[in-house]
This record gives structure tokens, C-alpha cells and sequence, in this order.
């Protein structure tokens, strides 16, 4: 993944456009509004370093750069690293794992290369896709060619951006579960170190249902407030990638969430709330 495959694509893809973009640099005239024509600007305004696009996810996460602007390494042919500038960022999609250049460009990092080793073939309306791929496979036999449809490719790369969500998922539950518990034992333990606070407030006149309850919303507000600081980071870190397509707010989780852990911190609650309703104000004087 830190060496990802460079590919060079020729004026006829340049000129169709197509896969969107999330970012890219300042587009003027001779660009006609189409992104892919910055990685034509090899030497552009004594710039030494290769335009490139990347999909997100090479970027971000297989080479741990930023975004657009960001420059890095790769050997070329002989060995020798040449040096990359990214100039857009396309959505993560069949595309992923790829350092995309121009033509011209590859050419010249790598010279020995010769013929095409991969093409994107565009599906007439109406045509069956098992039949396109029969089409080809059997016009391209002798150069051992290898159909794949696009959402099979598609499903293949996310299946292992998947993966990683399912782990990190998993974690933050164990997480989750682990923070309750902790609520639990911090309220249960509070409780024992005020002991004598809870007797004087019951012979104060207190009684054992309100100091219960007194427990009980001290344990919910705790949680809450919690909940709404890391509401308050995701929401700070959330807006890119939301605005740029690449993300979606998982909602109905969110909801269901912060359900539980509010049931489960109202349970630890009423554990500490019932131990602290059973104090003897008399004992508890005696005893502080």
C-alpha cells in the first residue's frame, strides 16, 4: 500500500473526464473545466515534481498524506525516486491503489514499458454485462486478458475498506462497554466515600427517595454531558467528508448508541441510588 502502482492515461480518458472529484487544484482557462487536464502540466511554471491524482483512500490512509498539494516518492524504472504531486483527489471507487499521470509522463518514467495493460471499457445501453465480458475475453484471448465488472471490482476493494470499519467498530463497543462499567464502579465508590454526606443530608430531613434521586440524575448528567462532547467532536470532524460524498452520518446508530449508554448509566445509577438510600443517617453520622 506505501508503493502504489502507477498508471498512465492517455488524451482519449483526459479529454472524456468522467469519476469525481473531491478536490483538486485551481482549474484556469486552458483546463476548459475539466480536472484531469492538470496532470498534463509536467514542467508547469518550473515545477519539477509529476501531477498526479489519487483516490482518497491511497492518499490518506496508504501513503498517510493530506490532501491536494501533498507531494511524495516513488521509484521509477531505474530505481531512482521521482517525486509526485498530487493535484486532485478522486472519490474512492475502481480507481483505488493507483497513482494516475499522463501518458507522456509514464513514458518517460518508465520507457521499456510498451503496449496497454489496462482499459475501461463503457457498456452500451442495453447490453447485458456477463455478455460484455464474453465479448472480450474472447476478442482479447491471445493476450490473456481478465474481465472484471466494475461493482465486482468495486465490492472487492470496499470489502477490505470494510473490514477495518467491522475492527474499529468492534473496538469502540468494547469501548463503550468498558465506559459503562466504569460509571458503574465510580458511582458505587462515591457513594461509599460519602457516606456521611448522605446521613447528614437524611438528618436533614432528606429523604431516602431523594437522595436516591439526587444519585441517579448526578450519574445521568455525568453521562450526558459525555455524550455531547464527543457529539461536539464528531460534529467538528464530520462537515468534509459529509459535503464531499465520502461520508454519510450513520444516524439510526448514533441514536441507538447513546439509548443504551444512557439505560446502562441509568442502571448504574440506580445501583449507587439504592445503596446510598439504605444509609442509616445515624451510622453514617457516628461512623464520619
Amino acid at each position: 500500500t506505501t508503493r502504489p502502482q502507477v498508471v498512465g492515461v492517455g488524451p482519449a480518458l483526459i479529454d472524456r473526464g468522467g469519476f469525481r472529484f473531491l478536490d483538486h487544484l485551481p482549474l484556469d482557462a486552458t483546463a476548459a473545466g475539466n480536472p484531469w487536464r492538470l496532470i498534463e502540466r509536467l514542467g508547469w511554471e518550473r515545477e519539477t515534481a509529476v501531477p498526479a491524482v489519487l483516490d482518497q483512500a491511497t492518499a490518506q490512509w496508504g501513503l498517510k498524506l493530506g490532501g491536494v498539494g501533498s507531494r511524495f516518492t516513488l521509484p521509477d524504472e531505474s530505481g531512482d525516486d521521482v517525486e509526485f504531486l498530487i493535484v486532485g483527489l478522486l472519490e474512492p471507487g475502481i480507481l483505488q491503489g493507483a497513482v494516475i499521470v499522463s501518458e507522456r509522463t509514464f513514458a518517460r518514467l518508465h520507457p521499456r514499458a510498451s503496449g496497454y495493460g489496462l482499459a475501461l471499457v463503457s457498456a452500451a445501453p442495453g447490453v447485458a454485462p456477463t455478455a460484455l465480458a464474453d465479448g472480450l475475453g474472447a476478442a482479447w484471448a491471445d493476450a490473456g486478458v481478465t474481465v472484471e465488472p466494475a461493482a465486482e471490482r468495486l465490492r472487492r476493494l470496499q470489502a477490505v475498506q470494510n473490514t477495518f470499519l467491522a475492527g474499529f467498530q468492534a473496538l469502540g463497543a468494547l469501548g463503550l462497554v468498558l465506559g459503562t462499567a466504569g460509571v458503574a464502579a465510580v458511582q458505587i465508590q462515591g457513594v461509599i466515600e460519602r457516606v456521611a454526606t448522605f446521613g447528614l443530608l437524611g438528618a436533614l430531613g432528606f429523604a431516602r427517595r431523594r437522595i436516591g434521586a439526587l444519585v441517579l440524575i448526578e450519574t445521568v448528567l455525568m453521562v450526558s454531558l459525555g455524550l455531547a462532547a464527543g457529539g461536539l467532536a464528531g460534529a467538528v470532524a464530520l462537515p468534509r467528508g459529509v459535503a464531499g460524498g465520502a461520508a454519510r452520518v450513520p444516524l439510526g446508530w448514533i441514536v441507538i448508541t447513546c439509548l443504551v449508554t444512557l439505560a446502562v448509566a441509568s442502571l448504574a445509577g440506580w445501583i449507587a441510588a439504592r445503596r446510598a438510600g439504605r444509609i442509616s443517617p445515624r451510622a453514617a453520622l457516628a461512623g464520619g
